[in-house]
């Protein structure tokens, strides 16, 4: 089942604390220039559920996955939600070639927590060097953590605990100072999320999580 978004706003504002405000006029384009702050634009999103997944449920604990790739060329966002990562999604050679996916799922200890996967770099080779994608994944993972709470409006409403979750970000690489565990405020946090990009990308080096 995939849903198609023609509802456009304003996901982002300064952290103020504020609650913020939708946007009126027209959609805007999610992409930007390379070292602006990504704008997410719910029209670019096509949202699939997979097999025994609707947009209310199953509820964590039970397992609910996230598989989230894009199309620079077009910006267009496609996230599918269900028990497991869409491994068809995952097998297109545009998305094998570039490695710019971005995985989620909901683990739980004592509280619920969403942990977020980026592979940064490992053995392949592309143009832009792993410094360049690590700087990019945390640049914007804030349209990460908006295009969850709006493709799952329905399942964080009615499910506060999910709401409130903190957010822990995998950032994978065989650079040593670039392979990182950290946490990254929380799914409802939306107001801190400009201030913790701002540090993510200048206050190095991060804390890691102990596990």
């Amino acid at each position: 089942m995939q849903l198609r978004s023609r509802q456009s706003s304003n996901l982002f504002a300064c952290c103020s604390g504020r609650s913020r405000q939708p946007d009126t006029g027209a959609a805007r384009n999610s992409q930007v220039p390379m070292f602006g702050t990504p704008v997410f634009n719910p029209a670019k999103l096509t949202v699939q559920y997979l097999a025994a997944t609707t947009p209310s449920g199953p509820v964590p604990p039970h397992p609910r996955c996230y598989t989230l790739t894009h199309n620079d060329l077009t910006g267009e966002l496609l996230l599918a939600i269900g028990q497991q990562y869409n491994s068809a999604q995952l097998a297109g050679w545009y998305v094998r070639m570039v490695r710019d996916e971005v995985l989620a799922e909901w683990r739980f200890g004592p509280e619920p927590c969403l942990h977020i996967y980026c592979h940064v770099s490992g053995e392949e080779r592309w143009l832009a060097p792993p410094v360049l994608r690590n700087y990019i994944f945390k640049r914007e993972m804030p349209l990460v953590l908006d295009l969850i709470n709006y493709a799952e409006r329905e399942l964080l409403a009615a499910n506060p605990q999910l709401a409130n979750a903190p957010v822990v970000v995998h950032l994978s690489s065989h650079m040593q100072e670039l392979n990182v565990v950290t946490e990254w405020g929380g799914v409802h946090y939306q107001h801190c999320w400009a201030a913790l990009t701002q540090h993510h990308n200048h206050k190095t080096p991060h804390t890691k999580l102990r596990r």
